[in-house]
């Protein structure tokens, strides 16, 4: 619509076969072939993606961006009806910020959120509870500096959250990482 807002809207589609190689299964005495091997279809996986997005530079040393995504994809394998096709949905955002302090230093922030449900009901005629449930969250604050054309530092700041309630939140995970980088390029 104006020079300082983009966005965009995206549809895909993902289809993929899975196939497995076998070797040839007989007997030797007396000779009987069970199997001549060869590629088989182990399963199908499709998945429609919908994301939407926008860049805003509201004033000449802001950037802003984000995007939200929605996935729903399924798993089909050939098991004669005994595993229920696998079945879930995905939610992104991603979301970041940049302002230039001066025409040295800039100040980055990021965020990132994915919530997925691949847990799939089970009755008492069904195997048990297949699937997995989670959340994730991630943040990042850098500062950069250039000091010359060939040397610039970087220090960045991270949390990361992590829970899994499906595996009885022995994934679970929160973490805080420090990086300091310092790049001397050769002239």
């Amino acid at each position: 619509p104006s020079s300082w807002l983009k966005t965009t809207l995206s549809y895909q589609f993902v289809r993929t076969d899975y196939r497995q190689d076998t070797r040839p299964a007989y007997d030797l005495v007396p000779l009987t072939v069970y199997s001549s091997g060869g590629s088989i279809l182990a399963g199908k996986y499709d998945s429609h993606i919908y994301s939407v997005g926008a860049s805003i530079t509201p004033r000449r040393r802001w950037a802003l961006s984000g995007t939200v995504s929605y996935q729903d994809s399924r798993v089909v394998t050939p098991s004669a009806g005994l595993v229920p096709p696998y079945k879930g949905e995905i939610y992104s955002a991603v979301a970041g910020g940049t302002y230039l302090l001066n025409a040295t230093m800039d100040l980055s922030v990021n965020y990132s959120f994915s919530l997925a449900d691949y847990s799939q009901a089970s009755s008492p005629s069904s195997p048990p509870p297949l699937g997995i449930r989670y959340q994730q969250h991630a943040v990042q604050a850098t500062l950069s500096r250039r000091f010359s054309k060939n040397v610039s530092a970087r220090l960045q700041y991270g949390y990361y959250y992590y829970d899994e309630p499906s595996l009885a939140n022995v994934n679970n995970y929160m973490v805080h990482s420090i990086f300091a980088t310092l790049n001397y390029r050769l002239p």
